[in-house]
This record gives structure tokens, sequence and C-alpha cells, in this order.
């Protein structure tokens, strides 16, 4: 699975290009209302900036874990009905899903 992940960026990267290269590159090599074209390319490596920033920070932040009253529930849950097939369990941490 992970190596399925590994495009991704590669992806991204593509379509930023591919919006980037029409409305920044080809928008500049005109040269009509230059004041207007700076100030919408400025804004636009601003948003892209942004973009690229909570991507980033969705990168990098960990997911965590279930709260531990959501893990008391599910084990009292378990032993009221040990039969019970409907509750999950994490097979890497043994937590409940």
């Amino acid at each position: 699975p992970r190596c399925q992940s590994a495009p991704l960026p590669l992806v991204i990267v593509v379509i930023i290009a591919l919006n980037y290269i029409p409305y920044v590159l080809w928008t500049l090599e005109r040269r009509r209302h230059l004041a207007l074209t700076i100030t919408l390319v400025v804004i636009f490596h601003a948003l892209l900036g942004l973009v690229v920033c909570a991507w980033a920070y969705t990168c990098g932040t960990d997911p965590g874990v279930p709260p531990s009253q959501w893990q008391r529930r599910m084990a009292a849950l378990a032993k009221a009905r040990p039969g019970s097939s409907e509750l999950k369990v994490c097979r890497r941490s043994g937590l409940y899903k």
C-alpha cells in the first residue's frame, strides 16, 4: 500500500504545473494590463503557497489513536456481547476501531 501512494505527489505537481503554465507564464508573456497581471500572479502564488503549506501540514500530521474513553466503551460492549463480530479491532495496535 505504501508504494501505491508514492506517485501521488507527482500527480499533484503535474496538476499544479498544468495550471501554472497557462495562468502565470502565458499571462506574463502577453504583457497586457501589466499592473493587474502582476497583482493576479502574486495572488496566485500566495494561494499556491497556502495549498502547499496545507498539504505539507496534512502529510506531516499524526492521525492519532482513538481516545481512551472510546476504548473503555468498546471493551464494555465486547464483554456484554462476547460473540459479536460487529466490533473491529486493529491488527497492529489491538485497539478497537
